[in-house]
Formats: structure tokens, C-alpha cells, sequence
């Protein structure tokens, strides 16, 4: 649910809205000679309805149709073991994108596998994922990479909704769901809302009289007389307090008629299709959206929908549809009339129950010289390598663990510079109660620099401002001619934050590199605000700084 809401508040904001970081709006609303007269766009496709009394459907409670599709879904676990094969095309009006992807799955529920090949325009991947219910196996062929996750960890599965983001029902679809997904909504979160209510009305879906259920909510906020006015009101409204339940910022409205106490609200209603006659499977998923604020009205239906069809029997009164139709529409140049922007179509090729399965199906070997990287262990090695080696770098992984383990037990080390730019000399010591960010970086490193443009925006100011973390970059040390160099960088990059430039230190890039244990960058390490280091640089151990931490694992230079 929340993910959907979000999605439709960021359509919003793009239709309505300026496009910018926080969206804001300037159209006059009431009062006053260049007031404008109140503006309705968009557009409606009603579904057919027909009332209760005359679709010939048998009487029943909103809490009967919920606990019919409840009871579908959860039977679906008894098809245990099972295995599907589809294909999915994905396209996109504008900008124009076209893509498809052919996916082999297979689940006993605890344990899963999946393949995957994306193709589009601009190149091709094939991907390979496996569970044995305690890790995850992930395999590149075309890179010759792979990766090793805890069981719990979920798999990225590229742009294309993949098979059980269409289709909660199936067992396995925890294992591959992706929580970031904006455009699916969550079926089970919609059934189990409270507010869910069964329409009086029923309607028809290939021919066949369908119940309807359908949840409605509603987002409200201030519109504001000017953008200063806006601004105090975000400062004063957190994230979490005001957009938590979307994870999205709100659309702020600026509109110089504002008058005291007027809102803008958003309408939001979520409808499902359910045929009786396929177990009360849904047949159709649409979303209506409605904004109002003065002088401006916005309706539009179906926003998105989700079309279900050509349903197979794969068990006792379970039927799994082999089509399914993803769309998402926006209104024409005059709001009058839909067009589609985004629209995924899903195929099932073939769908076997209780398959005979081996158990290296859910383990998948690995060709020699692959480089693993395994996230249980931490460490980066090749397939095929010693086991001396392996041990040599868990060892070294250890090592690491323990460093920061007591690390984190003091307050943080203090910076030791040659040399400030942009700030004085900050002390870590006198900022507890201000969380701090140590930026580990380098004119040398092509990732750093890229970095540089979203770093200056984001932290640009914190030298200068006591809200939110103060940021501080670090940088090795550098002789005369690089310093200017890195001069140069700053100059042209705009940049305001504090840089700090490291002292030098025996072979490492710089005595407070070594306090931190920086050894490849950009890193960052996070300090509380009570002094305390709170995060730390999230890398595996590989084979060309494992040496550093075997030898050098103890704390010094406090």
C-alpha cells in the first residue's frame, strides 16, 4: 500500500507540479482580478457495473469475499514443489524504451531458484539465483561474477516486474519480491486493511460477473502563500512525520491567493475485480486518483491497472492466470483523455506441479575463475582457489570485524590534518550532540570525483548550518603540485564543505586513513552524536588489502 501511494504522489508531482526537488506550484487560486476560473482535467473509464441485486451473484459479507481470496492464496501452498516458465516485454512511451526478459523459476517453498535473460535495445544479461533456504547464490555468466547472500537478502531482479510481484499467491515470492518496487500494489496489504470495503455494485470481466472490493484513503496538505512560508513548514515537518506512510516528500503547493487553513488533498482508491467462478481469483487491479485544491480539480481512472486473463486450473478450484497486463497511463497534452506511458505484459509459457527436483538445483556450482564475492564472509576471492587463500582472507575479514568492534567501544580518533580548505580545523571531540560524516576521497578516483556534484548539494551548506550531519571530506595527504591540482578540483567544482588533507604516514595514504583503516575509496565512516562510530564502510576483504589487516589489526595512535 505504501508503496503505491508513493508512486502516485510522485505522478502527481510531475503532472501537476513544477519538477523540481521539493514540487512547487504558482497558479493563482481564488480572489482577486487574476484569479483563475476553476480548472477540471483528466479523465474516466468507468468499469460496467451492474448492482448486486441483478448480477445473479450469490449474497455475501465484504469479510466472506476477503476470506475466499485468503483462502485461495494460501492454498496455493499446497502445490509445493512447483515450476514456471514466462516472459514479460516491457515498454515505455517516453522516454521510448522497450525491453523483455525470459525467467525460469522453481520453488519448494523454503528453497528456490531462478534465471533470468533481460534483453532491449542497448544489451543483454543473463542472470542466475538459488536458495537452499540458508543462502543465496547469484551468478553473472556473462561477467563472470558471482555472489553469495544470507537466505533472508533479497535479489535484484532488473526493470520488468517479474513473476510474483504480479502474482503474490505463488509460493517463493518473498524470496525474490523487491520492497523498492513503487508500481505493484501489495494484494495481502489491501486485503487486510481494514477500510477495505465490497461494493454494492458487481461488475463484468470477460463475460463474467465479478465482485468488487475497494479501498479508499485520503492525503491532505497546506498550500502556502509563498515558497519562504513552504520552506518553514518542511523544516518543521520531518520526514518520517510528514511522509511517512509514502516515502516521498509531499507536493508543496505555492500559491500566492493562499488563503489561511486551505489544503490540497489526494483521493486515492484501489479496486479489485474478483471472478467466483475462477476461486474468487482478481481478475482486474485499478487505481483512481483525485486532486482538489481551490479552483483545481484532477480526476483520473484507471491511473494504473493491472489486467488478469487466460486462466489455467492448476489445482483444486486454484487457477492461474497465463496473461497478465501491467499499464500505466497519463493524461494528453489537455488532461482531457488517457494515453498509455508504461505497459508490461506478462506470458506464462508453462506451469508444472511437484516437478522432480535435485537438490544442486538450489546450490548451482561455480566455474574456476569467477570472482565471488561472498557477503556472509566478507571477503572477495576467485572460484577455484586455494583453500590457504580463502582461510587467509576470513582470517583478515576477522581481523576487521575486531578493529571496528573495539573502535566502536571509544570515541571516535581524531582527524589529523596538514592542511584545512573551505572550514578552520575541526576538532570530533566538540561536536557530540551533531552526527558527523567522514568522506574518504581522492582526485585520483574516477568514482570520487563523479560524486562530487551530488556531495556539494547535499552537504554543501554544513559548515555553515547546524541541522542535520556535518560533513567533513577527507583527503590523502598530497606534495605541492597535487595540492594545487586538488585546488583546482575545488574551485571548479564549486565546492563548499570542508576538505581536510591527510598528514602523511608511512606507506598509507595518510596517518588518519590509518586510524579509520581506509584502504579503498570513496568510504565513509558515520560518527553519533554521542562520539561514537555508528557506521562503518560496508566491504568484503579482497586479496589486495587482506595483508593490511593481518599485520596491522591492533589499534593504534589514539
Amino acid at each position: 500500500m505504501k508503496r503505491w501511494t508513493s508512486a502516485i504522489l510522485f505522478w502527481i508531482a510531475a503532472i501537476v507540479l513544477l519538477p523540481a526537488g521539493c514540487a512547487y506550484s504558482n497558479r493563482p487560486s481564488d480572489g482577486g482580478p487574476d484569479s483563475l476560473p476553476t480548472q477540471s482535467l483528466g479523465y474516466t473509464e468507468d468499469w460496467e457495473t451492474i448492482p448486486a441485486s441483478e448480477a445473479g451473484l450469490p449474497m455475501m459479507s465484504k469479510d466472506d469475499v476477503v476470506a475466499k481470496i485468503k483462502n485461495q492464496i494460501a492454498a496455493f501452498k499446497t502445490l509445493t514443489p512447483w515450476e514456471t516458465r514466462y516472459r514479460a516485454t516491457f515498454k515505455q512511451t517516453s522516454p521510448l524504451s522497450e525491453e523483455e526478459i525470459r525467467v525460469r523459476m522453481v520453488s519448494d517453498n523454503r528453497r528456490w531458484y531462478w534465471r533470468v535473460k533481460w534483453n532491449n535495445s542497448r544489451w543483454s544479461n543473463t542472470m542466475e539465483a538459488a536458495s537452499d533456504g540458508n543462502s543465496t547464490r547469484m551468478i553473472w555468466p556473462d561477467v563472470n561474477e558471482a555472489q553469495f547472500r544470507q537466505a533472508a537478502k533479497s535479489v535484484a531482479l532488473g526493470n520488468t516486474p517479474p513473476l510474483p510481484d504480479f502474482l503474490p499467491q505463488l509460493p517463493g515470492a518473498d524470496a525474490l519480491r523487491r520492497k523498492w518496487r513503487q508500481d505493484i500494489p501489495d494484494i495481502l496489504e489491501i486485503l487486510t486493511d481494514p477500510q477495505i470495503r465490497l461494493l454494492p455494485v458487481c461488475t463484468r470481466v470477460d463475460g463474467r460477473m465479478c465482485f468488487i472490493l475497494e479501498r479508499t484513503w485520503k492525503l491532505e496538505y497546506p498550500l502556502f502563500k509563498d515558497k519562504v512560508q513552504a520552506d518553514q513548514w518542511s523544516k518543521e515537518h520531518s520526514r518520517q512525520e510528514v511522509a511517512y506512510e509514502s516515502f516521498a516528500h509531499p507536493a508543496i503547493i505555492v500559491d500566492p491567493n493562499a488563503k489561511t487553513g486551505q489544503k490540497v488533498t489526494y483521493t486515492i482508491a484501489i479496486r479489485l475485480a474478483l471472478d467466483p467462478n475462477l476461486g474468487f481469483a482478481i481478475v482486474r487491479c485499478a487505481t483512481k486518483l483525485e486532486t482538489q485544491r481551490p479552483k483545481f480539480q484532477y480526476s483520473v481512472f484507471p491511473e494504473r491497472e493491472i489486467k488478469y486473463s487466460d486462466f489455467h486450473k492448476v489445482g483444486d478450484g486454484l487457477y492461474l492466470p497465463w496473461k497478465i497486463e501491467f499499464t500505466v497511463y497519463r493524461g494528453d497534452a489537455a488532461g482531457s483523455k488517457k494515453e498509455i506511458n508504461q505497459q508490461s505484459l506478462l506470458t506464462v509459457e508453462d506451469f508444472v506441479n511437484k516437478p522432480e527436483l535435485k537438490a544442486e538445483l538450489f546450490a548451482p556450482s561455480i566455474p574456476d575463475g569467477y570472482k565471488i564475492t561472498d557477503n556472509i564472509r566478507k571477503i572477495v576471492y576467485k572460484a577455484g582457489d586455494s583453500k590457504e587463500k580463502i582461510d587467509a582472507l576470513a582470517a583478515a575479514a576477522k581481523a576487521r570485524d575486531n578493529f571496528y568492534s573495539q573502535l566502536r567501544q571509544q570515541p571516535a580518533p581524531s582527524l589529523e590534518a596538514s592542511q584545512w580548505l573551505n572550514s578552520n580545523p575541526i576538532d570530533l571531540a566538540a561536536q557530540k550532540g551533531r552526527p558527523v560524516i567522514l568522506h574518504f576521497w581522492g582526485i585520483g578516483c574516477v568514482p570520487c570525483m563523479r560524486e562530487l556534484s551530488r556531495l556539494q548539494g547535499e552537504f554543501g551548506d554544513t559548515i555553515k548550518s547546524s541541522q542535520g550531519p556535518l560533513f567533513v571530506s577527507i583527503h590523502p595527504h598530497v606534495d605541492s603540485n597535487n595540492l594545487d591540482k586538488l585546488r583546482k578540483v575545488i574551485k571548479e567544482k564549486g565546492i563548499t564543505f570542508p576538505v581536510m588533507i591527510d598528514s602523511p604516514y608511512d606507506e598509507f595514504q595518510g596517518k588518519t586513513f590509518y586510524k579509520y583503516r581506509i584502504f579503498s575509496i570513496p568510504s565513509e565512516i558515520k560518527i553519533a552524536t554521542n562520539g561514537h562510530l555508528s557506521e562503518i564502510p560496508d566491504e568484503e576483504i579482497s586479496e589486495g588489502v587482506f595483508f593490511r589487516w593481518l599485520d596491522n589489526s591492533d589499534i593504534k595512535y589514539r
